[in-house]
């Protein structure tokens, strides 16, 4: 029994391992919040951490589903079925320059597209950067930002913050 819990463990990733700098990106202008959810995927699906299904998957979800995906103040978190369509966990971090109307007339300017092939391996990851964007400055100091590589530094900055925290909530069954 140990040994699964250990395994289990070692599956499961932090902020970083999950979302590299080369997932993130910064772009000028999308027509919408569907083009952003593309160039999300695009990310993605060139770092072969998607099938290109996926991308089609994650808008058709949202045109379902609607807000369920907001994590955040101009923030979305698209995502489509376990497995279906994932080669391997991973998020990509996209940043617009301007925002865009997302449905229910809320505006947003950064798309965090999530792919998994579990249900646990990107919790850590995925409460990392919550506890970043709910406990840190981070949105606002990367509002002006034009460079991936200064975003990415920023954002290690704020994970060397809350890395510490213990995210040892995956006692679930």
């Amino acid at each position: 029994m140990n040994i699964n819990r250990e395994e289990e463990k070692e599956n499961i990733k932090t902020l970083l391992e999950i979302l590299p700098f080369e997932n993130m990106k910064i772009i000028k202008k999308v027509e919408g919040w569907q083009e952003g959810v593309k160039k999300s995927g695009e990310i993605l699906l060139k770092n072969k951490y998607i099938k290109e299904d996926y991308i089609n998957e994650c808008i058709d979800i949202i045109n379902q589903k609607g807000m369920y995906i907001l994590i955040g103040k101009n923030i979305i978190l698209p995502h489509g079925s376990i497995k279906k369509n994932t080669l391997k966990t991973g998020m990509s971090f996209l940043k617009l320059e301007n925002e865009v109307l997302f449905p229910e007339n809320v505006y947003i300017k950064y798309i965090v597209m999530l792919a998994t092939l579990d249900k646990k391996e990107h919790i850590n990851a995925f409460l990392q950067l919550k506890k970043i964007i709910d406990e840190t400055d981070f949105l606002e100091e990367i509002d002006d930002v034009e460079e991936t590589a200064i975003l990415y530094d920023i954002m290690k900055k704020k994970f060397e913050k809350v890395k510490d925290k213990n995210f040892e909530i995956l006692k679930f069954k």
